[in-house]
């Protein structure tokens, strides 16, 4: 993407879709990355579909296996003890110096 506008982030998302659609075809009907195991490596995709889904309120709604797999991870006890504790920020999510995600009002959807 070269531009942080409103059709720029239409493409750069229609440019993901082939890497999503790779993604829901690996999860497959697992639970999580490597099965029905958690790992950290669970959290740190959880986080990045959360950027999209930041940046793109209804990305993840094409997507049901991603969609389901988010919400799992996002659904954890654990998970909502950290969302819920009072010096966590969900916005901005990436520098200012960025394109777009590092500055202006948060989401209404976050």
């Amino acid at each position: 993407m070269t531009d942080g506008s409103e059709a720029g982030k239409e493409e750069f998302f229609k440019s993901v879709s082939s890497m999503f659609n790779q993604w829901e075809k690996f999860l497959g009907d697992g639970k999580y990355l490597t099965g029905h195991d958690i790992t950290y490596v669970d959290f740190m995709f959880y986080a990045n579909l959360d950027f999209y889904r930041l940046l793109h309120a209804t990305i993840l709604d094409e997507y049901p296996i991603l969609n389901a797999f988010h919400t799992r991870i996002k659904n954890l006890p654990e998970m909502q003890e950290y969302l819920n504790f009072p010096k966590f920020r969900k916005w901005p999510i990436i520098s200012p110096l960025a394109k777009f995600g590092g500055e202006g009002p948060e989401p209404k959807h976050a």
